[in-house]
């Protein structure tokens, strides 16, 4: 069984009430470009990407979007004024999520949705978090992601791979704030699975337009909570049945030690301002760490684990991939299976575990700063939950972790 390898390895915050603030602006509504017929459509769009599907274990189909690449004159627009997002959805949604991806894509939150509330996640995105400079021109990116038919039957359906774009910069159209500027649905791809599956077939695109172009289109309502070194916006999403749904998106605007160190004051007096019993918590773990570590780390705290994701290194190209997973039934967190599944084809020398999220019960003003000061722990990040507690209910918060970002600035 595979094992993950241990490795070994000043500013004053103003206070919480002045540093955090709320708004009630709300912007125009904004779709620039959006097509939902399949095929790149805009100057913008990936060019050349390849999609499709493999069955992993009998009962488990794989979407896999690769050779995701953009040429210099995209990547220039795109550091500079946009967020990317690639989604892989299910669109039977007939299958849970495995919870478990893989991609090289650079600083990236992973994130499902159950958007009509059948208890299975239809989709899975990858989210750019970093504001400038993220992507690089003629790079090859990939996104990897499974499913598993728990009743063990056979079963086919269709993968859609979509790009969209949030804006977000000082500009008159924008004021700070996320905007849904582009939508483009780049592939579809049909996918079986189960004993009898015919494998030959399951790449060929669709040639229909079927894809409701209102299916993930995003505004942007408002500002909640700025500072130096973040900003939280309320994102919302209309689904197929016409439904909205809101998430919130956290961008850190990390760009030296200082403004990181500056973030991590942050979460202290955020801790003070939290009126709930169960707090979920994002951890950046200070290397990469093997399973053992991570379990004593969440047994230590009484962390429940959610979330995970691991880190490697592409063998050909030298790149960190994230793979990112959920726990097993049982409490263990690598699964053998899901793991090769999404990795399957991908040459990785794999490092150990950088981030954990999870819940932890009975949570107290202490909690926080005894986990900050743990020598495995290199950030506890809260900020999820403040700005759930700052909108007044439930919500997603699409909130990534700094492990690249650790590792470019140490």
């Amino acid at each position: 069984m595979f094992k993950i390898p241990k490795k070994v390895s000043k500013k004053i915050l103003v206070p919480i009430t002045a540093a955090l603030f709320i708004s009630s602006a709300v912007p125009a509504f904004a779709i620039f470009d959006e097509n939902s017929s399949v095929g790149a459509s805009f100057d913008w769009s990936v060019k050349g990407s390849t999609a499709g599907s493999y069955q992993g274990d009998a009962y488990t189909p794989v979407g896999y979007w690769n050779d995701i690449k953009f040429d210099s004159s995209q990547i220039q627009k795109i550091n500079i004024d946009y967020h990317e997002t690639f989604e892989i959805k299910n669109v039977n949604d007939q299958i849970g999520h495995t919870g478990w991806y893989a991609s090289n894509i650079p600083n990236v939150s992973f994130d499902r949705d159950d958007d009509n509330k059948n208890g299975l996640s239809e989709e899975i995105e990858a989210t750019e978090t970093e504001p400038y400079e993220n992507l690089r021109a003629n790079t090859n990116y990939y996104f990897h992601t499974s499913w598993y038919d728990s009743n063990k039957r056979s079963g086919s359906g269709k993968f859609r791979f979509t790009q969209q774009r949030s804006a977000y910069g000082p500009d008159s159209d924008f004021n700070w704030e996320y905007q849904a500027v582009h939508y483009d649905v780049i592939h579809e791809k049909n996918y079986s699975y189960g004993a009898s599956a015919l494998l030959d077939n399951i790449n060929n695109d669709f040639a229909s337009n079927t894809a409701d172009a209102s299916e993930l289109i995003e505004n942007n309502n408002k500002t909640l909570l700025k500072n130096k070194s973040v900003d939280v916006s309320e994102v919302s999403e209309i689904s197929e049945d016409n439904q909205v749904e809101n998430e919130l998106r956290v961008t850190k605007n990390i760009n030296n030690l200082e403004d990181l160190n500056e973030y991590k004051k942050l979460q202290g007096e955020l801790v003070k301002e939290l009126k709930k019993e169960n707090v979920e918590v994002l951890i950046t773990l200070n290397g990469a760490l093997s399973e053992q570590e991570v379990k004593q780390l969440a047994n230590k705290y009484g962390i429940e684990i959610s979330d995970f994701e691991i880190k490697a290194i592409d063998n050909n190209t030298s790149e960190w991939v994230t793979i990112g997973g959920v726990p097993t039934e049982n409490g263990d967190l690598y699964h053998d299976e899901y793991f090769n599944n999404v990795t399957n084809g991908l040459d990785l020398s794999v490092e150990g575990y950088t981030m954990i999220e999870g819940t932890i019960k009975d949570f107290n003003l202490n909690d926080l700063e005894k986990i900050q000061s743990d020598d495995k722990v290199f950030l506890a990040d809260i900020m999820g939950e403040y700005a759930k507690q700052v909108y007044g209910k439930d919500v997603d918060v699409i909130n990534g972790d700094i492990a690249q970002k650790i590792d470019k600035l140490k």
